[in-house]
């Protein structure tokens, strides 16, 4: 267990089917050795934004709070309630990578449903989406 009471097994790298990710985000031919100077593993075990981060399913490992829930609400109240929910909350899970990803897709999509008032009809909204580029 590390200091989050938390019991990850040892790392395995190669062994992981999420390596591919993880050789897209590591810019090195050694990934334990990026991993251990970014402190995302220490004792041959991943930290919890190891896990976050590269694990396939993080929540087999951290079951609370490490996925987003997505809510709509059809009211005009400052908070929600359950009977103006426009939908089930969606739950997005997976590491972080996909999390975000998936998390940004739903909600464009979710907004792009919605109609606006413009000047003379409701109007659908299209986002526009660019890739995200390295710096």
């Amino acid at each position: 267990m590390d200091q989050t009471g938390i019991a990850f097994p040892p790392l395995n790298v190669r062994g992981q089917t999420n390596y591919y990710s993880i050789k897209e985000v590591i810019p090195t031919s050694q990934p334990e050795v990026w991993l251990k100077k970014h402190v995302l593993i220490r004792d041959e075990k991943p930290t919890v934004a190891g896990v976050l981060l590269f694990a396939d399913e993080p929540q087999s490992l951290i079951p609370k709070r490490c996925g987003i829930k997505i809510y709509r609400y059809k009211t005009r109240e400052p908070e929600g309630f359950r009977s103006a929910l426009a939908f089930d909350p969606k739950t997005i899970e997976g590491c972080l990578y996909n999390q975000i990803k998936e998390a940004v897709s739903t909600t464009t999509e979710i907004a792009e449903n919605i109609p606006r008032l413009g000047d003379d009809a409701l109007e659908q909204i299209k986002y526009q989406t660019k890739p995200c580029t390295r710096s």
